[in-house]
């Protein structure tokens, strides 16, 4: 099989492959069907179960930010405790 490089497809379709997937079709038979990877399908059908579905670029956008600045905030406040105890415990 001759290597396609990098390919996007749309969020429709790959919402297609993951129900195929979820209503029995095995991932190999899928992925020979639309030559796809069967890694790729698996991921896709994972994603979508457990998603319920599949995001757009830019859905939740603010809120994605704003979870990130969260998370960067809260990593450092744990690398300062993990500091704090580090010295109080050689005390």
């Amino acid at each position: 099989m001759p290597k396609q490089g990098n390919v996007n497809y749309t969020n429709e379709f790959k919402t297609h492959i993951a129900q195929l997937v979820l209503s029995g079709k095995s991932t190999g038979h899928v992925a020979k069907e639309y030559a796809l990877t069967k890694s790729m399908v698996y991921i896709w059908a994972a994603t979508y179960k457990r998603a319920n579905g599949f995001f757009e670029k830019g859905d939740n956008e603010p809120e994605l930010l704003k979870l990130r600045n969260e998370n960067e905030r809260l990593k450092t406040e744990n690398n300062v405790l993990k500091q704090v105890f580090s010295i109080m415990a050689t005390k």
